[in-house]
Parts: C-alpha cells; structure tokens; sequence
C-alpha cells in the first residue's frame, strides 16, 4: 500500500517537475520539492521516506500555489480505498496511523489549499449528516 501510495504520488510530481526550474519557486522550495521528489524515486520504504511521503501533497500543494498565484484545489478520489483494503487484508493497525497523518498533512492547516474533495467507495446510507434538504 506504501509503495503504492508512494508512486501515484510520484507521478504527480512529474507532471509539475518542469515548474523547478522556472524561476518562480524559492531556493528552498526547489530543494524540499527535490528532496521529496528524490525520495518518491527511492525503491526501498523507510521512516525516513515514508516521512517525505506524509508531507508530499502539502509540499506539491505549496510549489503549485507559488508558481501559478493562486490556491490549489485538491481532488483525492477513492481516498477511503487504503484503509478498506487495509481493514479487509489484516494490516489496518499498520498503516491507520501513516494514512492519518497523511490525510492531516495534506488537508488540515495547508495554507495553500483553495478547497479540497474527497470521493469515497464506501456506502453510506440514511446517515443524517449526509441528507441534503432542498429549500
């Protein structure tokens, strides 16, 4: 689920890794933006990477805000999907805490998030907090 995790991620990088040298990003942006894009490369998981991949999207989030201006909108589809898995093939207690955090990072206190949507597979239904009433 990690190394999962790890490329898909590792693939949203590349999309944007042409912003690096562009000039709009801080010193130091290019160099944490390196640093965890070097680290997504890695084959081996450790504390160390698993560490940089908790705080990718807020990294990314900050890199796409500076060079376009703007806040970023974020689109985590199926983002209940690790933890189904998880649950469903016995290793939910390892991985609960890494997807937590990352979620954390990702979503709260990023000031360079605009908005962010979250899709779900899981079912819910007649849950109350979900009912929407038309006025």
């Amino acid at each position: 689920m990690c190394y999962a995790l790890k490329d898909t991620v590792r693939a949203e990088y590349e999309r944007f890794y042409q912003m690096v040298n562009d000039g709009r990003l801080s010193e130091f942006q290019v160099k944490e933006f390196n640093m965890i894009y070097n680290s997504l490369c890695q084959e081996s998981i450790g504390k160390e990477i698993e560490n940089h991949v908790i705080r990718s999207i807020a990294v990314l989030c900050q890199a796409l805000s500076t060079y376009y201006g703007e806040k970023v909108f974020l689109l985590l589809d199926e983002y209940d999907t690790p933890f189904m898995s998880a649950n469903s093939e016995g290793y939910y207690d390892e991985v609960r805490a890494m997807l937590n955090r990352f979620l954390a990072t990702s979503l709260k206190g990023n000031d360079y998030l605009q908005k962010a949507i979250l899709t779900g597979i899981q079912r819910i239904a007649k849950e109350i907090y979900f009912r929407v009433s038309i006025i």
